[in-house]
Parts: structure tokens; sequence; C-alpha cells
């Protein structure tokens, strides 16, 4: 089954005294897919660049690489592995999480599967798999439709409830002997006699 992967770069944290000199920009991998966001400068760089990745491997995972803008070469700020399996699914998208940046990349038969050795640099990174139907669009006419004829049968049967109460109250009303609500005692009596 083909998922949609939703991906939102917000922002990032560095440190160190060179982080307000940092340009940086930040590449997401998935499979053979490669996305990569603006340029952006600064100790806590802000992108909120979203990204939509098609996958039907959820055994796999997101590679997500930071990068700091060089003369001759870009420099690698630090690398973060989410595996797709930990990945929820979500119609809107979230406030994020913030995921460590680490130095080096784990391999297993020339392929990723983590990373290790944190910088202390940090990113803030929101991902979700789309929800499979948008119910706004191609069914929202139907689902209207089905939630009117129960919110009829609800309001019918608490019509017919309400009606059954009523009848059973009105059905049991007898006329009322004043003497079985107020036995003769003592002082009763005495004034009656």
């Amino acid at each position: 089954m083909m998922s949609l992967l939703s991906v939102t770069v917000k922002k990032a944290r560095y440190v160190g005294a060179q982080a307000p000199q940092f340009n940086t920009y930040v590449t997401l991998k998935l499979q053979n897919v490669k996305s990569t966001t603006v340029t952006v400068k600064g100790a806590t760089p802000c992108w909120e660049q979203d990204f939509l990745f098609e996958t039907n491997d959820v055994n796999t995972g997101l590679l997500i690489e930071v990068w700091s803008k060089g003369m001759i070469w870009d420099r690698a700020m630090g690398y973060n592995w989410v595996p797709l399996q930990t990945v929820q699914y979500a119609n809107e998208e979230g406030s994020g999480q913030w995921l460590s940046l680490d130095a080096e990349l784990v391999m297993r038969d020339g392929e990723v599967v983590g990373t290790k050795g944190p910088t202390g640099h940090s990113i803030l990174v929101d991902c979700r798999f789309e929800l499979p139907f948008d119910p706004e669009n191609a069914e929202a006419g139907e689902l209207q439709r089905k939630l009117e004829m129960l919110n009829n049968i609800m309001d019918q049967e608490a019509r017919a409830e309400q009606a059954r109460r009523q009848m059973q109250y009105f059905g049991h009303l007898e006329p009322i002997n004043v003497s079985d609500l107020f036995p003769k005692h003592g002082c009763l009596q005495a004034c009656e006699e």
C-alpha cells in the first residue's frame, strides 16, 4: 500500500561560538528521493518548509541531514535517522519533535540504519503519514448524509423515550389519599377529635 509521508522542517538550534555564523540547509532522503530546504543563516534558523514523499516500504527510514554552506564545499553539521515504523498517522501538522543531530551514520549492508555521536545540535521536525482519504473532498457528501440520518434516528429515539416516560408517569398516577400522606399520630389525631 502506498503511503504519503509529510515532513515539515521547522527550525534548528546550534551550539558553539561559531553557531551565529552558520549558513545551513536541511536535506531529507527517503529511498531514492532527496529534497532540500533553502539556506538560512544563524544559530537558530527557521525554515517551516513542507515536503511530501510517497513510500510503500515502512521498514525503511527518513534520513535528515543538516549541512553548513561553505565557500568551496559544504560541511555536514549532523544527521538523524527516523524509522518510518515510529511515524504516526495524522490529518494535520503537529508541533513537531526536537531531534538530536549526530555526527555519524550507522550503516548495515550498505544501508543507513541509524546515527550516533551527539553533536549538541538539534532540529525540530514534524513527521506524519497522511490519512488515506480526505473526508473534506471525496466522501464528504456521503458522510454528511449518514451523519444526518444517524442524528435523526437518535432524535426520534429520544422523543419516543420522553413520550414513553410521560405516559408511564401519568399512567401510574392515582387519586391521592391525604391520610396516606399524613397518618394520624399524636397531636394531629387530637386536633381532629
